[in-house]
């Protein structure tokens, strides 16, 4: 994953043993070492449902499959919960994919992590549910914010509120905070405690849950430790695949692991850099996602905000399609944490991730998006078609990155396999 810029200790070599003469020595190579049941990025077809989800890409319009990879966001007064309570079938939960293709259903996502984050109130009239304030839109992503990106999430100038008929009422249980899980070294009760959060999921319609985090303790200012479970990988991967266990036990609902990878501060994490050398990386950072992964199989996986050795993890193909697929065998959805546009400055030295550079990289689905998103989208599409551009988003002389409509297909083919096999599991 890139050059940390620096050496990694090593320790001392320790003393050569004496060593038995003629000992048979093994010749690894590390190819041997791919598990068969695991699909290669050029095996897609293979996967269960990926071929007739692939024929259904080919025949969208191009607009159709950037709509697909990017959350369903809407324009102007529409949009003013884009934030973290975003989805519109749902009040108060984080997301949703598209629903502007017919006949394919969206994904509901809500957010965590103890336990199931949804709106308590919301109003109804007779034009249905609404939310009753942007309560749960995250004070710090507003402060964040320029007019611009205000603007384009539609909460410049607000509207008239509406009017609520009647005042309905939505809770959920509260289940204990990640690192209090993680210190019952209790993988049963983790993953019972998951089981209830699948049981709610099945009640409100939520079809995938924005948890477990298990990024590592790395400092005690990390503000999301409380989130996190540990500082020890082995306990962490354990305890996630447990929770994830009992939330996937019930049909049709899943759990996104996150934050992928090194997310270990929060200061600046929308475009911090992470040097880590490799021998870190493996043993440290991604061992707990390995575990989850290997054990678990989670339905999706978020990326996180942050750089790793100069490279967004969103637009990372090494980390999600060698590693995260090729090496683990990971086969669900990767989406990224929720990038807005106006987040970020372009002229800071690390801008935000690009939807056009994430979606080329394997990040199959761009959350919540904008416009901005779907014209850097279709930018990129314009640069494919010409021959044009490079997939290095730093080469900006080369013309910026550039997106095949082939590639454009494959990731919008992933969201609509995911969206099939979770609305089929729900209604069967």
């Amino acid at each position: 994953l890139g050059e940390p810029g620096f050496t990694d200790w090593k320790p001392e070599a320790p003393a050569v043993l004496d060593i038995p003469a003629g000992l048979p020595v093994l010749t690894v190579d590390p190819t041997d070492l791919h598990l068969p049941d695991h699909a290669e990025p050029d095996e897609q077809s293979a996967l269960e449902g990926f071929s007739e989800a692939h024929t259904l890409a080919r025949g969208l319009s191009d607009n159709e499959l950037m709509y697909t990879v990017l959350g369903d966001y809407r324009r102007g007064e529409e949009s003013g919960s884009i934030v973290g309570a975003a989805s519109t079938i749902v009040i108060g939960a984080a997301g949703q994919t598209t629903s502007r293709i017919p006949g394919l259903p969206s994904i509901i996502m809500a957010d965590g992590p103890a336990g199931l984050r949804l709106a308590p109130t919301y109003g109804v009239d007779a034009e249905g549910p609404f939310s009753l304030g942007d309560s749960s839109l995250p004070a710090t992503f507003l402060e964040l914010m320029d007019d611009a990106g205000r603007e384009a999430l539609g909460i410049a100038d607000e509207p008239d509120p509406r009017e609520p008929a009647e005042i309905r009422e939505q809770y959920t249980t509260a289940i204990p905070i990640g690192t209090a899980l993680a210190q019952s070294w209790n993988p049963v009760l983790a993953e019972r405690l998951g089981d209830v959060v699948g049981a709610e999921m099945e009640r409100f319609g939520i079809h995938l849950w924005l948890a477990p985090a298990f990024n590592l303790h790395r400092s005690v200012l990390c503000g999301r430790n409380f989130e996190y479970l540990s500082e020890d990988p082995l306990l962490a991967g354990r305890i996630a695949a447990a929770i994830t266990h009992g939330v996937q036990s019930h049909p049709g609902r899943g759990v996104t692991i996150k934050h992928l990878a090194c997310n270990n501060q929060e200061t600046n994490r929308l475009n911090s850099n992470s040097r880590v050398s490799p021998r870190a990386l493996r043993d440290l950072y991604l061992r707990a996602f390995e575990i989850c992964v290997r054990q678990a199989r989670p339905a999706a996986v978020m990326t996180s905000y942050n750089l790793i050795n100069g490279v967004h993890t969103s637009e990372s193909a090494q980390l999600l399609e060698v590693i995260l697929r090729r090496e683990w065998g990971f086969d669900g959805l990767v989406m990224t944490d929720w990038v807005v546009d106006g987040m970020t400055h372009s002229d800071m030295k690390h801008p935000r991730a690009t939807a056009a550079a994430t979606i080329k990289a394997g990040n199959e689905l761009f959350m919540p998006g904008g416009e901005t998103d779907r014209e850097d989208l279709l930018a990129a599409l314009e640069r494919g078609s010409a021959g044009r551009g490079t997939g290095d988003r730093s080469a900006a002389e080369d013309g910026g990155v550039s997106l095949t409509r082939g590639e454009l297909e494959k990731q919008a083919a992933r969201v609509i396999r995911a969206a099939w096999r979770i609305a089929t599991i729900s209604t069967s």
